[in-house]
């Protein structure tokens, strides 16, 4: 496992379209239609779009692996009960990823976000080893907004952003991605939640999956910037199951 750092990218940059309306599809644009998900409100747990199987789980309690560093680009530690990192360089971006055994064509990641100190953004991702390294990511940020973009190849580009609901506190949330590899459609699907809660239209972006990495990712606008991560869980799935707004989220998804 690695960290990786991009000096030229950042979460707090906007650099390829911002979407006023909505995590809008690109898929609409080329006749393809996007799942009745969930309407923000909507208690969502694993398995929306088909990572219904729990995989991995890490309280960070002990060593379990992650890339522990301390230089002139960042730190990560075990500290206070969980995973702290920080970011040393401006206009920085970190990552660490937990490399999963197998691939697959959904993955959920979820983890505590908590005590965000200085001008940035943590939060999660979908990773894929396969070939150009790439993942789509779910953040917040300092500015209490949702961040939604994707790392290729070390470059980070946002995709949405938006204010979080009033009722969510960004320097302590549960940030939810989860993916689906489609390429039948010619790319993936993604569903963010905060506490459980789905707060944007599925978005359907360029193929990114299948997926064999679940990933941390801290970035800075201006350093010094920190988070502590905790209690990690990732589910996966076989195949594309989105569920309906009508069923129970308890369920799984075929």
């Amino acid at each position: 496992m690695t960290i990786h750092a991009s000096k030229h990218w950042s979460l707090g940059s906007v650099l390829v379209l911002v979407l006023s309306l909505g995590l809008v599809a690109t898929a609409v644009a080329q006749g393809a239609t996007a799942p009745t998900m969930p309407s923000p409100g909507a208690s969502a747990g694993p398995g929306w779009l088909g990572a219904n199987t729990e995989v991995y789980r890490d309280d960070f309690s002990m060593p379990s692996g992650w890339n522990i560093a301390d230089d002139d680009v960042g730190r990560t530690a075990y500290e206070h009960g969980g995973l702290a990192m920080s970011v040393a360089q401006d206009k920085t971006t970190l990552w660490d990823d937990h490399k999963l055994p197998d691939v697959h064509a959904v993955l959920r990641v979820e983890a505590l976000v908590s005590d965000l100190q200085g001008s940035g953004a943590a939060g999660v991702a979908c990773g894929s080893s396969l070939g150009l390294q790439r993942y789509l990511f779910a953040a917040v940020n300092d500015g209490a907004e949702i961040v939604f973009g994707r790392i290729i190849d070390g470059r980070l580009q946002v995709i949405d952003r938006r204010p979080l609901p009033e009722d969510v506190d960004p320097t302590h949330v549960r940030v939810g991605i989860e993916c689906a590899s489609v390429p039948e459609e010619g790319g993936d699907y993604a569903l963010v939640t905060l506490d459980g809660v789905p707060i944007t239209l599925p978005a359907f972006d360029i193929p990114v999956g299948p997926y064999d990495k679940a990933t941390l990712v801290v970035s800075a606008d201006t350093a010094p910037l920190s988070v502590l991560f905790d209690d990690l869980v990732v589910h996966a799935g076989a195949v594309y199951a989105p569920r309906g707004q009508d069923r129970d989220p308890g369920k799984p998804s075929v």
